[in-house]
């Protein structure tokens, strides 16, 4: 199987190819061994290059988010040019990050107040989903604005949380 996906908002060709004890998932020019030993729901249990890892999947809309080792990664098939949809849970656009929940789930914490001054991989807030907490960092140094979620509330995918304006 071939495909040409879009992870953390870069452009990869993948593919996945029988081997001689399983299968192996090559992406970009990173390889990995696995076995897959259980399905089910939204688990795969797998044994990747011998240690036995679980991995949690959940889709929304055209995005799928891969939740392994605490790290959460959207997913998504490249489209043509021109196509609509954003290729990362977060953008920087005329020197603002907006921060975009990575997948419906509940704001745990707001770990900043408006007006803060923030540094590069701050954590901006904490966002619960599939029982997992996820952190999300500023990607730039900044002045926090406009937070429109707190602890408690529910977040959609792709709904901005808060907006971390550049001081560069």
């Amino acid at each position: 199987m071939d495909s040409e996906l879009i992870i953390n908002g870069q452009n990869y060709f993948a593919s996945i190819t029988k081997s001689k004890n399983g299968s192996r998932l090559k992406i970009g020019d990173e390889e990995i061994e696995f076995k897959s030993i259980d399905f089910s729901g939204n688990c795969l249990k797998l044994n990747i290059n011998g240690i036995a890892k679980t991995v949690y999947v959940a889709k929304d809309k055209d995005k799928a988010y891969v939740h392994l080792d605490g790290i959460v990664i959207p997913v998504e098939e490249a489209r043509e040019e021109g196509s609509s949809g954003r290729a990362s849970g977060e953008e920087i656009v005329d020197g603002k990050q907006m921060i975009h929940a990575p997948m419906p789930g509940k704001i745990v914490k707001i770990a900043v107040e408006e007006g803060q001054t923030v540094k590069e991989k701050a954590i901006l807030c904490i966002v619960e989903a599939m029982k997992m907490e996820n952190e999300i960092r500023a990607k730039i140094n900044g002045v926090v604005k406009d937070i429109k979620y707190k602890a408690g509330d529910l977040v959609g995918t792709e709904e901005i949380i808060l907006v971390v304006e550049s001081t560069e």
